[in-house]
């Protein structure tokens, strides 16, 4: 009996998926438990293992953007033939069945996007179709081949769509007729869809270095940090604070359960957010969304890039919870585990660079959000206390706000705020 092979839901928010590659061809022999391909998102890579022994079947080539949960593949016994007609570019054509006997290649694809994950079009009625935000799949085209040309698109009704997120869109390149949602599309949605992955085009560098293709990871960043120093008038905020009294409380805590700097942080930072809500929000066109909940974004270091898993509800979790959420979504994260709904929906972001030895950088927001907050190292300087020369343990603090939500002195203060809990952590007591 058939099994199908799927392309994996990783989570609430997922919506499609790339075939980064298959590690078997079409005919191939596999056995339950291999990894039969490679699930790419625009922040993970996943192994998709196989569910029965059998004969693979591949549906869609390397490359293709499927929906989540939609069949890619089939594995089938000696004398079976996949449920659909033909194969996709670069996958072997089944002897077993033919166009006649095959049923017809299941919905939501046409022959037209198969392997491609979108309908043909000439160039110029694509572009138009994204500025637009025209969804070309309900098109019918009056070109060869079905093709859909600029004639196709008269009277089709495009989304509504608000003047940033459109300016947006077309900056970035986005495809508006991708956001599938009810109501108006706002910027987050273009920056969503702006960092799905696509397949880099193979290039060679020449003589004097090598051309590699950027990893669906760093495409993501890539897009998204540009879009965020596009976007948002970002201001940088240093201040000193001495961690004396929180290494202190760091230390008694260690007797009971192991807890980090950075968990100290997440925990009075998402305090002052309370005090200084700005700092916890979003910009949406000419409104502020102003965040009672603090999910607190930590930005953590993997070999090819880097990801941002949130603790929800930071505000309200117990020094212990936050600790033990902490370690379990790095270890995820290095892992390749996280889900999409382990790594979306932060409101602000901490992002510890103390570990490598840095006194000073600017961090960059992650959109939509309008702050971010840089930790760094711990160095031993000589300060004045009651008149005398002392070395105490100073760390610069480093904060980047967007200027559309928090003005300087909003920022400033909420950063003081941040630093006086540091140095009195006693208060998150009261």
């Amino acid at each position: 009996m058939a099994v199908n092979v799927l392309m994996p839901k990783l989570g609430l928010t997922m919506e499609t998926g790339v075939i980064a590659r298959w590690n078997f061809k079409d005919g191939d022999t596999v056995k339950a438990g291999d990894a039969i391909y490679q699930v790419e998102t625009d922040k993970l890579t996943n192994d998709v293992l196989a569910e029965a022994d059998g004969i693979l079947r591949i549906r869609f080539a390397a490359g293709a953007v499927v929906p989540a949960t939609e069949v890619v593949g089939v594995i089938v016994g000696p004398s079976e033939a996949a449920p659909w007609a033909g194969a996709p570019a670069g996958a072997a054509t089944p002897a077993a069945h033919s166009e006649a006997s095959a049923p017809a290649t299941p919905a939501p694809f046409s022959p037209t996007t198969v392997g491609t994950g979108r309908p043909r079009a000439t160039p110029k009625a694509r572009k138009l179709a994204m500025e637009r935000g025209i969804d070309l799949t309900i098109l019918r085209g009056s070109g060869p081949g079905g093709m859909i040309a600029v004639k196709d698109l008269e009277g089709a009704r495009p989304p509504r769509v608000s003047p940033l997120a459109a300016k947006l869109a077309v900056d970035l390149g986005a495809d508006l007729s991708a956001i599938r949602k009810e109501g108006r599309i706002m910027k987050a949605d273009v920056l969503a869809v702006a960092a799905r992955p696509v397949v880099p085009p193979v290039s060679d560098a020449g003589a004097d270095g090598r051309c590699e293709p950027m990893s669906a990871m760093r495409r993501a960043i890539a897009r998204n940090m540009s879009a965020s120093w596009n976007i948002a008038p970002m201001v940088s905020y240093n201040l000193r604070a001495d961690v004396t009294a929180l290494a202190e409380l760091k230390k008694n805590l260690n007797i009971e359960r192991k807890v980090s700097y950075t968990d100290l942080l997440i925990k009075l930072v998402a305090r002052a957010l309370q005090a200084h809500p700005l700092l916890n929000a979003s910009v949406e066109g000419e409104e502020i969304i102003l965040h009672e909940a603090v999910h607190m974004g930590l930005a953590v270091a993997l070999e090819d890039g880097l990801i941002v898993p949130v603790i929800r509800n930071a505000e309200s979790k117990s020094l212990g919870e936050i600790a033990d959420e902490a370690a379990l979504l790095a270890e995820k994260a290095r892992q390749g585990r996280l889900t999409p709904d382990e790594y979306t929906g932060g409101t602000f972001t901490l992002t510890n660079l103390g570990m490598f030895g840095m006194e000073s950088f600017t961090p960059i927001i992650n959109q939509p959000e309008s702050a971010i907050l840089g930790v760094n190292a711990i160095v031993r300087t000589a300060v004045e206390v009651d008149g005398r020369i002392v070395m105490r343990p100073l760390m610069n603090l480093s904060l980047t706000a967007d200027h559309r939500a928090a003005n300087g002195a909003e920022a400033a203060m909420f950063l003081a705020l941040v630093r006086d809990l540091v140095e009195n952590p006693w208060k998150l007591l009261l």
